[in-house]
């Protein structure tokens, strides 16, 4: 426990100071995020967040990976992910070419780390590839929004680090620990009104990391996959609610699914609510809303469960039927 304390106290105070730093050099060198039609910000913001928030993680984490011996493959895809969003923000690289990025470096991470020798280990291998870059770029996808991607990011990492409290998951639990700290001193900056986005480099690093850290917690305890399962699509359902909703939204409206656009959960509800900073709260308590539920599942508290179950299909099937009214596509010509 005081390991984790003193890394997290590490990675928290990184972020806190280079963030400030990185904002004053973005604004410096013109590198921010100007207004578009097609996005949502107002005026312009610095960019590469992402910088700040891969080396508060990396730093603490490689120390630690140093004196346990363990981590080295997940920090080095991790650094990896990182570069390709990095490279994206910088040089701005094709849809097609950041997928075909990121399932290569699923696949490293995967390979390092399932034992191939059982017969269905090539299924699960491509169900983790799937896992991983699903997240990923549904973590990319919600960084839409002042706070939002960062927000939500920390609850999840928060509700696997209940998981690897409750199932004594040591090594897992530190580095949750260090994540959720390095989110929580992002989020000073990155709040409404944003002083910084945190990019490609920021997004898909959170999402990846999120991903692996999501199967490693699942790995280790003694129950049951399908039931697991569920704990995962419960701790990760706004992210995925959101990449759901505007994939067959965007299909059924005859729009590119990888171009952006201002047609996700978090803008419909602005447009509802007139407000920014009411649909980051709202999805940050469904979040909340959706791992308590999961937290009920594993420690067997079948009533809480089933009441969080009931809650999340009322409120979702609500959300879905409000946020489909709001005219977010051009009107098809007949």
């Amino acid at each position: 426990m005081l390991n984790a304390i003193y890394y997290s106290a590490l990675a928290f105070a990184l972020i806190m100071i280079l963030t400030p730093v990185i904002i004053k050099m973005t604004v410096k060198s013109g590198f921010t995020a100007k207004p578009r039609i097609d996005r949502w910000h107002q005026k312009e913001t610095a960019l590469l967040g992402g910088l700040g928030i891969f080396i508060a993680f990396i730093v603490p984490s490689f120390i630690f990976a140093l004196q346990t011996g363990q981590n080295k493959a997940l920090l080095f895809c991790l650094a990896l992910i990182f570069l390709l969003g990095l490279v994206d923000d910088l040089f701005k690289i094709s849809a097609r070419a950041k997928l075909i990025g990121q399932i290569l470096i699923a696949a490293i991470i995967v390979i390092l780390s399932v034992n191939f020798s059982a017969p269905i280990s090539l299924l699960v291998a491509i169900i983790m590839i799937l896992w991983i870059v699903g997240i990923t770029n549904a973590f990319n996808l919600i960084d839409n929004m002042d706070g939002l991607s960062a927000g939500i990011a920390a609850l999840t990492s928060l509700f696997l680090l209940i998981i690897n409290f409750h199932f004594n998951q040591i090594n897992p639990f530190i580095i949750n620990a260090i994540f959720l700290s390095t989110m929580i001193g992002f989020l000073f900056y990155n709040s409404n009104p944003a002083k910084i986005f945190m990019g490609d480099a920021g997004s898909l690093f959170i999402g990846f990391y999120l991903a692996t850290a999501a199967i490693s917690a699942i790995n280790q305890t003694n129950e049951t996959p399908l039931k697991m399962l569920f704990v995962a699509l419960l701790i990760f359902l706004i992210p995925l609610l959101d990449m759901t909703f505007v994939v067959v939204m965007r299909k059924l409206n005859h729009q590119k699914i990888s171009v952006g656009g201002r047609d996700h959960t978090s803008h419909r509800l602005a447009v509802i609510t007139k407000s920014e900073k009411k649909p980051v709260l709202l999805l940050d308590l469904l979040s909340i809303l959706g791992g308590a539920t999961a937290v009920s599942l594993f420690r067997q508290n079948m009533i809480f469960f089933w009441g969080g179950v009931f809650l999340l299909i009322f409120f979702i099937a609500y959300l879905i039927y409000k946020i489909t009214k709001v005219q977010v596509y051009p009107p098809t010509k007949n």
